[in-house]
């Protein structure tokens, strides 16, 4: 068998056949060169060598073609820090707002006692349909509304709690505490019947009541009568009175005392 017919017969390129002549110590180079027994038996100890890698190579390739990759899941970055700082100033400023509109609503008709016997605000007899709605309502709100009515009032018990998550809770808490007695105050007032009229006190859409909620803050009136005014009272109860995490650094600060 010449060198050329080697080649041909097992797909050796001329530049690796160089190379493992070098390694078999082959001598015939030229395509003519006849190759004995021998030399055959030297340089197909390299070929299958060749081939045996080749085809770990190939079999390597499937083997990764097939084996699906598993993605790596990127590292959750961390969680910024929270401003509780900010989170307070926003939470006084919320409560401030709810306190002021049910103050505003409600501080005239809490007054009546002149002697006349009727309501100074609307004329109806005393006690009139709004202080009779919030003794029910809130009836531990209303000493508060007349202190913050007549100019007094402050936020110093809440903002005195050292920790500043806790005072954040206790910020809202009392936000929600106002707002509830507002929403269920107002709401059967925000929305008329079928002959626009308000629904309480039968008269021409808007009412007194809702006139006035909608001049002393538009954006709280706007919620209850869209937001609340649509859900029941077992709703109602699940927005405002939330199951509180248990705080567990007060419970350690009374063990502790």
């Amino acid at each position: 068998m010449s060198v050329r017919d080697f080649q041909n017969y097992y797909g050796v390129k001329r530049r690796r056949f160089l190379e493992i002549r070098t390694k078999a110590n082959v001598k015939p180079k030229a395509y003519t060169s006849m190759l004995s027994v021998k030399d055959l038996r030297a340089l197909l100890r390299y070929v299958s060598a060749d081939r045996r890698e080749a085809e770990q190579h190939r079999a390597h390739a499937r083997q990764m073609a097939t084996t699906p990759v598993r993605p790596i899941k990127p590292a959750t970055p961390p969680k910024p820090p929270i401003d509780f700082e900010a989170q307070i100033e926003e939470a006084l400023s919320k409560l401030a707002k709810t306190r002021r509109a049910l103050v505003e609503l409600t501080k005239d008709h809490l007054d009546d006692d002149d002697g006349s016997g009727r309501c100074r605000e609307c004329n109806q007899p005393a006690p009139c349909l709004t202080k009779r709605e919030m003794t029910r309502l809130g009836n531990d709100l209303l000493d508060e509304v007349a202190v913050w009515g007549s100019g007094g009032g402050s936020d110093s018990e809440l903002t005195s709690t050292p920790d500043p998550e806790r005072r954040l809770r206790k910020i809202y808490a009392s936000r929600d505490r106002w707002l509830e007695v507002l929403v269920m105050l107002t709401k059967d007032h925000m929305n008329e019947d079928h002959h626009k009229r308000c629904g309480v006190c039968k008269v021409d859409d808007p009412c007194g009541m809702k006139a006035a909620f909608l001049r002393i803050n538009r954006g709280i009136a706007w919620r209850v009568a869209n937001e609340f005014y649509v859900m029941d009272d077992e709703e109602l109860r699940a927005v405002f009175h939330r199951r509180p995490r248990y705080d567990y650094a007060a419970d350690y600060e009374e063990r502790n005392a």
